[in-house]
């Protein structure tokens, strides 16, 4: 079976090409045929390694989406990737899944119109009840024509009268002959339906190509094509549950998928609100190649050859190139590459030779002979380019090491292969001469390595030249030289206030003053405002945040305020194990909360996937603490404010590089052992924060009622109407209910009924329904006092000190005030 099974490998198409709806009418056994033999080696994997939680294999997805077509749920989705992923293979191998599992399955199909989607269901449709249900045949070529054949003549059914007023309202442009989409919902509900009595569980389509339909009508401006797509969608998804078991998935690339969403993000919603959004992106990563291979060799029974055939070095630069947008195809270059190596090995068996096995050198040499058929010529034009350099060309060693680092452009050939190929002199003299560079990444067991690359191949997806450039010399001349300096975290402290303020105190929260304390010249800010989880209980509180470095406090007079709260960034520099130290979080004081970060903290050795395009050929791994973070981000402000940062990279680096800088530092900083043993519910980053002033507000203020829950001065202003409309003082205290109806009620906060409603939902505490009004009855409701009203009152009451003139209790305003601040 070995070599069958190789044969299976040498056939497997790159590219399967989707079926047009003429070809599923006219056809339809042929397309059968093409997607049947394509799926026969076509293997689902599972997530790539280090993808998101919610990432799906293609088999859960299949289990989700069958799922989804029985049930009734009437769902839509996609299936996206970069171009060459295996977007229409994903969809052919689903389809024949789905015919497994009884659903009436339509292949992938191009989409040029909407009425494709019609056509290709009663195509596909018929030729599946041909072969099951013959008898139904008639039935379906009833529903097709009905909904199919269109014009003034057949929606007038032979009546003159009628075909006169269809053609007025025509000129007038109040009525089309031209499939809209609540015809094609129609069609799908009765399809559906006869397909059900046919004894299908279901209906699935995978229209795919959706940029066909799209591109041209948008490109020209005559009409806009989402329009009738968020109305295909939202018609499907309001369905009832359990209805319609019709379910429709878009096939596009990501750059479609991209486009729609920035015009109809509504759209991207509704389809993902199924879960049966599917990116395929999740699924290949550098060890896919190494993966398939091996799924391939289990599957088709040759792996006693695999060691004989290809090097795992050699599949795994095929994995790195091919992953690559810049340099590969994705999965297409992989089958490719399988080609080539499954080629070479059978012509050396067939010349009588023993095969030596496919190494990364025999990699680059294909692919700069384009041997391969979907390299770009980025690769060539760069590999070429290092061998031709004077300090190689001409020397063999040198060569060959170009070559070998070449074939693995994202992660660097590991140092281990480099010494087994006996390259290292060679490779070290190009990291010298910079032809080359260090990178950081994992082999196939997740394990860190860092590995070598050619420069101009390393991966940069994001900033361009400037920045690379402008952080390396910033970490070579201000950085590693001057780390323990305090000009290192001075400039961090700076960052770390930007941290504050766009991560942690966002939103509501307002800077009322800022204050620079000066023996230390300690960072301060004072802030007004709430969190969201807080703001209906504890709105509009002061709070002073200082920002200490290595412990050093300089005393500030603070000003009143409800909260205190001391951020010390330290950075252990005398502790050996500074790394792993989590930090101290010391919340025993509720008016003056304690945080010392550890700004060398690590939760891994390993580079954040939203830094390592930009950093990762500039930093080893171990290297990346909070405490460079924030100096680059500080840095990289700097050089916002002096306009040095060019115009083509600005943008990037504003709104993507310096928030990943802030996100990563704010995850190491308040890392969530830094609340160890504080119970189940102990919170992790930012909401170390929230949940710490949460909690001081309930500590300090115990007692505290607020009137401005919804920060609505309006709202209050009404009810102070009301309560000077009501003519009976008793009333106005709160010791006597008012009595009328909901409307009278209502009058006196000049509101209607329902916004009295709200109202009456929003403050609780200041109006309670005693009686509630029912059909043409009264109700009483109860002006109640404030608790701290009421309180002011008891005192006042029971006060020794008397007016002299009048003999009435009376307060000292100002100690009430004083007291009153103390209650919050």
């Amino acid at each position: 079976m070995a070599l069958e099974g190789l044969q299976v490998v040498l056939n497997k198409e790159a590219v399967l090409a989707t079926a047009s709806v003429r070809e599923l009418l006219d056809a339809p056994q042929v397309v059968e045929d093409r997607y049947k033999y394509h799926v026969r080696a076509y293997l689902p994997l599972g997530r790539a390694a280090g993808s998101k939680e919610d990432q799906l294999s293609v088999q859960e997805y299949e289990k989700r989406l069958i799922s989804k077509a029985r049930e009734g749920s009437a769902a839509t989705g996609y299936i996206t990737a970069e171009y060459g992923y295996g977007k229409t293979s994903t969809a052919a191998f689903l389809w024949q899944q789905c015919r497994e599992a009884n659903l009436l399955a339509v292949p992938p199909f191009k989409v040029e119109h909407l009425v494709d989607l019609l056509t290709a269901a009663y195509a596909w449709g018929r030729y599946e009840l041909k072969r099951t249900r013959p008898q139904m045949v008639d039935a379906l070529e009833q529903l097709y024509r009905r909904f199919s054949e269109r014009g003034i003549e057949f929606d007038a059914k032979g009546n003159s009268e009628v075909a006169n007023i269809l053609n007025e309202l025509q000129q007038k442009g109040r009525y089309s002959t031209e499939l809209n989409i609540g015809d094609l919902l129609a069609f799908l509900e009765q399809y559906t339906s006869l397909m059900i009595q046919a004894g299908y569980d279901g209906v699935v389509m995978l229209p795919d190509e959706l940029h066909q339909y799209t591109d041209p009508t948008i490109n020209s401006g005559e009409r806009d094509p989402l329009s009738n797509l968020f109305l295909l969608v939202n018609g499907l998804a309001t369905r009832p549950p359990g209805e319609l078991r019709a379910t429709v998935i878009f096939v596009m690339p990501a750059r479609e998928l991209g486009e729609i969403s920035d015009q109809r993000r509504d759209i991207v919603d509704r389809m993902k609100a199924g879960g049966l959004g599917f990116d395929l992106n999740g699924i290949y990563d550098a060890d896919f190649a190494v993966r398939l291979w091996d799924r391939l060799a289990r599957e088709f029974d040759f792996r006693d050859l695999v060691s004989a055939i290809a090097e795992p070095a050699a599949l795994r630069g095929l994995g790195e190139i091919a992953t690559r947008v810049d340099l590969g195809s994705g999965p297409r270059t992989v089958v490719d590459g399988f080609r080539v190596m499954v080629e070479r090995y059978l012509a050396a068996m067939e010349r009588g030779e023993a095969p030596s096995a496919y190494d990364p050198i025999n990699l680059t040499d294909d692919l700069l002979n384009g041997n391969l058929s979907f390299a770009s010529a980025k690769f060539q034009r760069e590999v070429n380019a290092a061998l031709n350099n004077r300090l190689v060309i001409g020397q063999v060693k040198r060569e060959l090491a170009v070559k070998l680092l070449a074939a693995f452009p994202t992660n660097g050939a590991p140092d281990a292969l480099i010494k087994t190929m006996e390259l290292s002199g060679e490779v070290d003299d190009l990291v010298e001469q910079q032809l080359t560079i260090r990178m950081g990444g994992r082999d196939a067991a997740g394990k860190l390595i860092e590995g070598v690359t050619l420069r101009e191949l390393a991966p940069n997806r994001g900033g361009g030249d400037w920045l690379t450039s402008a952080i390396s010399e910033f970490i070579r001349m201000h950085y590693t030289r001057q780390e323990n300096s305090s000009r290192v975290i001075e400039r961090a402290a700076n960052a770390f206030k930007s941290l504050l303020l766009k991560r942690v105190f966002k939103g509501k929260w307002k800077v009322s003053d800022e204050v620079n304390a000066t023996a230390m010249r300690d960072a301060a800010l004072l802030l007004e405002g709430s969190f969201p989880q807080t703001s209906a209980k504890y709105p509009e509180r002061l709070v002073y945040l200082k920002i200490v470095r290595d412990g050093n406090r300089a005393e500030v007079n603070l000003p009143p305020v409800d909260l205190i709260i001391e951020f010390d960034l330290r950075r252990n520099l005398n502790d050996p194990e500074r790394r792993k130290a989590p930090g101290e979080f010391d919340d025993q004081d509720a008016h003056h909360l304690k945080l010392a970060l550890n700004t060398a903290h690590q939760s891994s050795d390993e580079m954040y996937p939203t830094l390592q395009q930009n950093l990762g050929t500039i930093v080893s791994p171990n290297r990346l603490t909070p405490l460079l973070l924030l100096d680059i981000y500080a840095f990289l402000d700097e050089q916002m404010a002096a306009n040095h940062v060019p115009k083509t990279e600005r943008d990037f680096i504003e709104n993507t590089f310096m928030p990943d800088l802030l996100d990563v530092a704010s995850m190491e900083l308040f890392n969530p052992q830094l609340t160890e043993g504080r119970g189940e519910n102990r919170a992790a980053g930012v909401r170390i924060i929230e949940d710490a002033f949460a909690a001081a507000m309930k500590k300090r203020y115990p007692d505290y009622v607020t009137i401005i829950s919804h920060g609505q001065d309006k709202a209050i202003a009404e009810y102070c109407t009301a309560l000077r409309s009501l003519p009976n003082p008793f009333q106005r205290s709160g010791d006597e209910p008012f009595v009328g109806s909901k409307d009278e009620t209502a009058n006196l906060f000049n509101r209607t009924n329902s916004t009295f409603d709200t109202f009456l939902s929003n403050y609780p505490s200041l109006v309670k329904v005693v009686r509630a009004w029912k059909a043409n009855q009264p109700g009483e409701v109860l002006f109640s006092l404030h608790p701290w009203e009421r309180a002011t009152l008891d005192e006042l009451a029971a006060s020794p000190d008397r007016d002299p003139q009048t003999k009435q209790p009376r307060l000292k305003l100002r100690a009430l005030r004083e007291k009153a601040a103390d209650k919050g």
